[in-house]
Formats: C-alpha cells, sequence, structure tokens
C-alpha cells in the first residue's frame, strides 16, 4: 500500500510540474509547509531571495488558512 500512495504522490506532483513549467514559472520549490523545507526543487538555479519570498509566503498562507478556520469555526457555533 505505501508503494502505491507514494506513486499516487509523484504522479500527481510529475503533474503539478508540468503545469508550472509551462506557466513560465522562473524556480520551483516543493516545500514541507510546517517546517518550511524545501523538499525539491527543479534544476534551474537558486536563487536565495526567491527562497525567502517562498517562505514568507507559506508563513502568510498559514495565518490566512488558520484565520479562515477560525472564522469558519466560529459561524458554525454561532448557528447553533
Amino acid at each position: 500500500m505505501r508503494e502505491y500512495r507514494v506513486h499516487c504522490v509523484s504522479h500527481h506532483l510529475s503533474v503539478v510540474y508540468e503545469r508550472l513549467q509551462t506557466s513560465g514559472a522562473v524556480k520551483l520549490y516543493l516545500f514541507d509547509v510546517f517546517t518550511k523545507l524545501a523538499i525539491a526543487a527543479d534544476s534551474a538555479p537558486d536563487d536565495s531571495l526567491q527562497f525567502h519570498v517562498c517562505s514568507d509566503v507559506i508563513d502568510i498562507a498559514v495565518d490566512v488558512g488558520t484565520i479562515c478556520w477560525s472564522v469558519i469555526q466560529n459561524c458554525r457555533l454561532s448557528t447553533y
């Protein structure tokens, strides 16, 4: 079962990678959101500034997601 999951994940990642390549993206990173570790990157040269911007965007996305989740939970509680 584990091999199947890895295959599914790698298939989805390859589809996403292909779409991003055709979109004209300059550099592609695959991040673990919780640790902000770059798990993978494409073969383009690394740019430290781009990496740090990606890390900051992850922080913002997590913060916005947390706020949205809190609002959704409060709306659910207030309707009962």
